[in-house]
């Protein structure tokens, strides 16, 4: 269940004269809003455009995994796990930085 649907079923729950049923829906709308924010934020800033860097086929990664098994002795999944994992911390960061 998306934010949005949430907060409707929410409003349209038996509870709605409860305190806890509006403080539920003031942080799930809090919640939505911050979402928007990060998405439009990630978006923005994608410092990766498909126009600057030009995707790379199939055909190539399978080049580049032949090369580097053969000069470096390790598969490209070792090279994009290791890209991968500063990524990820790194858009950790950015979501503790939003979130605050």
């Amino acid at each position: 269940m998306n934010t949005k649907k949430a907060i409707e079923w929410l409003k349209h729950s038996l509870v709605m004269n409860s305190d806890n049923a509006n403080d539920t829906i003031k942080l799930l709308k809090r919640g939505e809003k911050i979402e928007g924010e990060l998405i439009q934020f990630l978006e923005k800033e994608n410092p990766y455009p498909e126009d600057v860097f030009l995707p790379i086929e199939k055909e190539d990664f399978d080049k580049i995994n032949d090369l580097l098994k053969k000069e470096m002795g390790y598969s490209i999944d070792r090279l994009f796990g290791n890209m991968g994992r500063k990524l990820y911390k790194s858009i950790i960061e950015i979501l503790r930085e939003v979130i605050k």
